[in-house]
């Protein structure tokens, strides 16, 4: 989730991408329980899960623009490699500590566990490794193929890697016998930021294609917010379909939000104040460490007494943001330990 670039050249508006992001990942863990109860808190539940659906899209499309155009070698890989999994080996140990003393939750193979994986939330750092690992062969060719290519390639990794996948979850048939996903959506994701980056960057008109990327924004959140509401209610029980990462709705939301904020906050770095920059750059310490506070403070911050899941869910995202960054901010100032949160 960090940019490997230097302060000179740092671009604000990927900071506040992922500041957002991160935000939403929050939202995500903290609404997960009053969707899936599909209770009285389900409607907040739903609205604001589906507002945060693109949070990891954006994470691999961010990924994309700052790597794929560079040139990396297997030491280069191996090094980014290293700078995540330190971490990822250090808080699955964490968690499973936490889960065994607080929950209850015993786990025999700690080794195998971790190799296996995830525990909790730390999907997205196997992801992001197996990303980082395939470098050589998706930053190669996006620095060789021409425009009419890597536009192509893109169109066909959104039919194979999400238009497909989607309705076949929604029919339960296979529309076409080809198989088109071979790009992985994860995959996907990191060509088309790196596609749009390219693109946005030769473009003047920034106030007609943020507005473009305003509207699918929201269409894409709409059809998502609807999508699962109809679907979930035709089937008296919570749906996620509309959920996936690879739904296209999703996708769509996606690539408007990141082609608003690139349009809008790239030129604009007036807008992206030095604390949503600074929220940016500790997006990765932020999601390793957040749910332990997140646990902690939705238990003692109750709604017992009342309190709307409308305002209960943004004010424990908040909260629980403000204290990751505490959190992050000690453990990156103690020699040897600061690894566990670059």
């Amino acid at each position: 989730m960090s940019m490997s670039t230097t302060s000179n050249t740092r671009d604000f508006s990927l900071d506040a991408l992922k500041a957002m992001a991160i935000c939403m990942v929050v939202m995500i863990h903290i609404s997960a329980p009053g969707f899936v109860s599909f209770g009285e808190q389900w409607n907040a539940a739903l609205v604001y899960d589906s507002l945060s659906r693109i949070s990891v899209p954006i994470f691999f499309m961010v990924t994309g623009s700052v790597l794929l155009d560079r040139e990396h070698s297997l030491k280069s890989i191996f090094f980014k490699v290293r700078l995540v999994l330190i971490p990822l080996v250090a808080w699955s140990v964490i968690y499973l500590i936490y889960n065994e003393h607080v929950h209850g939750q015993i786990v025999k193979n700690w080794a195998l566990e971790i190799v296996q994986g995830p525990v909790l939330h730390m999907w997205f750092v196997y992801a992001l490794i197996g990303a980082y690992l395939f470098l050589p062969l998706t930053s190669r060719f996006f620095r060789s193929a021409t425009r009419s290519e890597k536009l192509w390639v893109t169109l066909l990794a959104i039919v194979g890697s999400s238009i497909l996948p989607f309705f076949k979850d929604i029919t339960g048939q296979l529309w076409l016998g080809i198989d088109m996903a071979y790009v992985p959506i994860y995959s996907a994701y990191m060509l088309m930021g790196a596609v749009l980056y390219e693109e946005l960057n030769k473009r003047d008109n920034v106030v007609s294609l943020g507005l473009v990327g305003l509207a699918a924004w929201v269409v894409g959140t709409l059809i998502t917010i609807f999508g699962t509401y109809f679907k979930s209610i035709g089937d008296g029980r919570y749906s996620i379909v509309y959920f996936n990462y690879y739904a296209p709705s999703v996708l769509l939301a996606a690539l408007g939000a990141y082609t608003f904020f690139i349009s809008v906050f790239k030129r604009n770095t007036v807008f992206v104040s030095r604390k949503i920059g600074f929220l940016g750059q500790q997006t990765f310490g932020i999601y390793m460490c957040h749910m332990i506070p997140l646990q902690i403070l939705g238990e003692l911050i109750s709604r017992t007494g009342g309190l709307s899941p409308w305002v209960w869910y943004p004010l424990i995202v908040m909260l629980t943001i403000f204290a990751s960054l505490i959190i992050v901010a000690i453990i990156q100032r103690i020699p040897v330990i600061r690894h566990i949160c670059p």
